[in-house]
């Protein structure tokens, strides 16, 4: 027996938001701003490990959580793909739903891995 199989490509385009980038660097300086940005980074790298680790788990309030405060620091440092599944991800386990929780789990490690090397490629200046 024969089996055809799909392949499904996910690709998804990453964008920063360069007006939030241009508004943190000139409503708080270089230095002040590359500090938050660096922050933000290492907050979603700890959300993004977190989340993996919790996904599983049948706590979903735990996902409720950490992925609120992705949401919140993707929107403060400018990446808006990232901040919407993120508040997928809350709605998916607030409501118990496990088959959403692990589908939004994967496009949340596929996004979130995405934006980092975007943000990092780009230097995390809007200009």
């Amino acid at each position: 027996m024969t089996r055809n199989l799909s392949v499904l490509r996910h690709v998804e385009t990453i964008r920063l938001d360069s007006r939030r980038l241009d508004d943190l660097y000139r409503h708080l300086g270089r230095s002040r701003a590359d500090d938050l940005l660096c922050a933000g980074m290492e907050t979603l790298v700890r959300c993004l490990s977190q989340i993996e680790r919790d996904q599983n788990a049948v706590q979903p309030d735990l996902l409720v959580q950490t992925a609120a405060e992705l949401e919140s620091t993707a929107e403060q440092i400018g990446l808006p793909l990232l901040r919407r599944v993120a508040r997928n991800l809350q709605d998916a386990a607030t409501c118990g739903d496990t088959v959403a929780i692990m589908a939004v789990c994967a496009r949340l490690s596929r996004v979130g891995h995405q934006s980092l090397s975007a943000f990092w490629n780009s230097d995390g200046r809007a200009g």
